[in-house]
């Protein structure tokens, strides 16, 4: 497998009363993450519903390149190649946009 250049920040709290470690919380996030891409690329929405259409021009774009004509956020792949983990400590995870593109991105369709 590929190492990635991107790594989670891992901090360690001084007092917690989680019953997980900052490695367990970072491992959590990286499943929330594989799940957020799964539906993404099966282009489902957060109500288990099929995602809304594109519009006809971008459909007719994404097809021009390959791509399939869904709202999966996969037209370069540098969104969903961005979302990560980004930090994790005994309390809390964070998983976001590494990008600052991506986070324009969908920070717009959200």
């Amino acid at each position: 497998m590929a190492r990635s250049i991107w790594t989670a920040h891992i901090s360690h709290a001084r007092l917690t009363l989680s019953p997980f470690s900052s490695e367990q919380m970072a491992e959590i996030g990286q499943v929330m993450v594989d799940k957020i891409k799964s539906r993404i690329g099966q282009a489902i929405d957060v109500n288990d519903n099929q995602a809304k259409d594109l519009s006809a021009p971008y459909a007719k774009r994404k097809m021009a390149y390959g791509r399939s004509p869904v709202r999966d956020w996969n037209f370069t792949g540098r969104t969903m190649g961005s979302l990560k983990v980004k930090s994790a400590n005994e309390n809390q995870v964070r998983i976001g946009f590494i990008n600052s593109q991506a986070d324009m991105i969908v920070s717009i369709q959200n």
